[in-house]
């Protein structure tokens, strides 16, 4: 027993060390300017001060900042480990670095939490290798890069919520993971091998000359509930060692100037969303509005509006709103197009709407099933090409179960490869079989009212009684989409046949999808 108790007397101030417990600090900064570091006591603490004390203990620490403007201005502010920088919200705490290399840098992986506060930079607000970083409250007014990744080789994880960050999210990183949620930003954008983007309720509020969104190497992202407005080029994705998969969902793209661009390889999926006046800038004349369709990416849009566009023309791109170029992918279901055609001042421009340009070598693929497609009122019913153009032999352009209320022009051997159960007013410029399809149908048979609110996410042509498209439709067809039509109501509503365009009449709607959980 006296053996036992000098053992443990002898080891018990090691002992003690060893097993008590770690136990978070909160450190209270007291002084905005930013001196020679020396300790942080109570009462005499500045920001970097209270960050140096938080690096000597082991676990996650708070530092909290009052009202007032905190100013930093000797280098990097280095965290490692677990920290949360805390202010008392974004129009009372304010931190300002006055040197490009006075930032938040990350060290062995750290786990950053910055809230509550208002961040304004020379520079790069944050800088990262690897770890975790969280912006909750935060505002970063203009700079080069709010957050930056510069590792090749790091795994980084950046989470956003109810923050506005005026500048750029992203860099380089073997591996990154990205959380927004309603939160304002301006550009986001990351290369990384792999990755996964998830953005919920946010808005993306643009410049002419920036994208809204950048996808490189193998990203796989899922945007819900959000707008991007205001844009050159909204969204660029690149596939590189390995396939982009994104996903848009109940997202509005309004007034950009600019088309979406996509190359390397990869899918992009758009589903109740809408597209809405987007007017092409002299910078991007000779470019369609919303979509160009190159050779790579492939493009699929669910229940969609495409309305008011401008589009610019010539420069080998065909169509004012969306050009398939040769070796392009685009499937198309359940959409409707309304009043698109030209921007003032362009010429050359071929195709009002959808433009697909072909060659016998490289076939550009577009197909669309069950689309409403009128053409613009500023058009006359003879204006060649007022809804689509086809360019080029060998590609293959198919129609299905679709409303055009417009024309289609070809040239050079284009034409439309497949037509079933198609309904074309007033003429017959679409080359559709008649057995196959419903021509030269007078407008007064159409009954499509105006473009308004009918159910669903965006705006559709609802057919009135009497409509020659009611229960037209060619069954084969009909269950593509899901068997739904633009705002998610079954198809078909009665009978053996659904009807023909976006719209589906005297339908409800669909109960066992109605929360999207499909």
């Amino acid at each position: 027993m006296y053996s036992m108790l000098r053992l443990i007397a002898a080891v018990w101030p090691f002992g003690l060390c060893i097993l008590a417990p770690a136990h978070a600090a909160t450190f209270v900064v007291t002084r905005g300017d930013d001196p020679a570091p020396g300790a942080c006591v109570v009462g005499d603490c500045s920001l970097r001060e209270a960050m140096l004390a938080a690096q000597a203990t082991p676990s996650a620490d708070t530092i909290t900042l009052a009202a007032g403007v905190y100013n930093v201005t000797r280098g990097a502010l280095v965290t490692v480990g677990g920290v949360t920088i805390a202010g008392a919200g974004p129009d009372a705490t304010h931190i300002v670095t006055t040197t490009a290399a006075s930032r938040f840098e990350g060290s062995a992986a750290p786990a950053l939490v910055l809230q509550d506060l208002r961040l304004t930079t020379a520079s790069d607000a944050v800088r990262l290798s690897a770890g975790a970083l969280t912006l909750r409250n935060v505002t970063m007014p203009s700079s080069s890069n709010a957050v930056g990744i510069d590792d090749e080789d790091g795994t980084v994880s950046i989470t956003i919520e109810a923050s506005r960050i005026a500048g750029i999210v992203g860099g380089n990183g073997a591996h990154v993971d990205v959380r927004v949620r309603d939160s304002t930003l301006s550009v986001l954008g990351a290369t990384g091998v792999t990755g996964t983007y998830e953005v919920d309720h946010a808005r993306f509020e643009g410049h002419p000359t920036t994208p809204a969104m950048v996808l490189i190497g193998g990203i796989r992202a899922h945007v819900r509930d959000s707008i991007v407005s205001g844009y050159g080029r909204p969204l660029e994705v690149i596939g590189v060692s390995n396939a982009i998969d994104a996903r848009f969902t109940r997202t509005r793209f309004s007034a950009n100037t600019g088309p979406m661009i996509g190359s390397g390889g990869g899918m992009v999926t758009f589903d109740d969303s809408e597209f809405r006046g987007h007017v092409v800038d002299n910078a991007h004349l000779q470019q369609p509005a919303v979509l160009r369709v190159d050779d790579g990416v492939a493009w699929r849009f669910n229940r969609v509006l495409f309305a008011g566009h401008r589009g610019g023309g010539g420069g080998g791109v065909d169509g004012a709103v969306i050009g398939v170029l040769p070796g392009g992918n685009l499937v198309m279901t359940n959409v409707t197009f309304a009043d698109n055609t030209f921007r003032s001042g362009v010429s050359g421009g071929v195709g009002h709407v959808v433009g697909v340009r072909s060659t016998a070598t490289d076939p550009a693929i577009a197909w669309i099933f069950h689309a409403t497609m009128r053409r613009a009122t500023s058009l006359t019913a003879a204006t060649p090409g007022s809804l689509l153009t086809v360019d080029g032999a060998g590609s293959s352009a198919r129609l299905f179960n679709t409303i055009l209320d417009g024309t289609c022009a070809f040239s050079s051997g284009g034409g439309v490869l497949q037509a079933v159960g198609n309904l074309e007013s007033t003429g017959t410029t679409c080359g559709l079989v008649a057995a196959d399809n419903d021509t030269g149908v007078p407008a007064a048979q159409l009954r499509l009212g105006s473009l308004a609110d009918v159910g669903g996410f965006a705006q559709a042509f609802l057919p009135a009684t009497g409509s020659v498209a009611i229960d037209a439709a060619h069954p084969t067809w009909c269950l593509f989409g899901m068997g739904l039509d633009q705002r998610r109501h079954l198809r078909p509503s009665g009978g053996v046949a659904c009807d023909i365009g976006a719209i589906e009449t005297g339908t409800l709607a669909d109960a066992i999808f109605a929360s999207l959980f499909d």
